[in-house]
């Protein structure tokens, strides 16, 4: 049996749903020739009878470090997020505030945040996303917060972004508090 991804409680009694055949990833999709291949797998979804996060009990994929964005970007997605960073800098009187955004991919929306008299940093995993953002003059840094160890330059910061990875907060819950971040 597994354990809570946010209490490490063991995932006790009988799943809330189980899924039969289910692909085991939403990416890399098997081409015609590898399709033969490929196998479906059983998901168990629980919840945590401590805490009540509700979870599957398996592995994340393999590439849960990666930021992966449908949308990238678009004129409607800028609006949004602009308009999303206003309210947020307004209401609670952010200006001249240090922002992180955690799995910050290409910089898309550190981008807009750049619009703002805030300034702006971010951490991602992949390299040639990392790349791709430095090109844009946007301050980012390869790496992951996965363990207590990381360490973000520009830390402490005053507000935590993140688009992508919210969903792994649980697994790396400890180590996501000690980048430092205040609100």
């Amino acid at each position: 049996m597994s354990k809570c991804l946010a209490c490490k409680e063991e995932l006790v009694g009988t799943p809330l749903m189980v899924l039969d055949n289910m692909p085991t990833s939403a990416q890399n999709i098997p081409d015609a020739e590898h399709v033969k291949n490929d196998r479906g797998i059983r998901l168990h979804l629980y919840q945590c009878s401590h805490c009540a996060l509700v979870q599957f009990d398996c592995e994340p994929v393999t590439y849960y470090r990666d930021v992966i964005r449908s949308g990238g970007y678009s004129t409607t997605m800028h609006d949004l997020r602009y308009s999303q960073y206003k309210h947020l800098i307004e209401t609670y009187h952010l200006e001249n505030k240090k922002f992180i955004e955690v799995g910050c991919g290409q910089g898309e929306f550190l981008s807009v945040l750049k619009e703002f008299p805030v300034e702006g940093f971010g951490i991602e995993h992949k390299e040639d996303l990392v790349k791709l953002a430095r090109t844009k003059g946007l301050n980012v840094e390869q790496g992951f917060v996965e363990d207590g160890k990381t360490k973000i330059v520009g830390a402490p910061f005053d507000v935590f972004l993140s688009f992508n990875s919210i969903s792994l907060i649980f697994i790396f819950l400890p180590s996501f508090f000690s980048i430092s971040f205040k609100i």
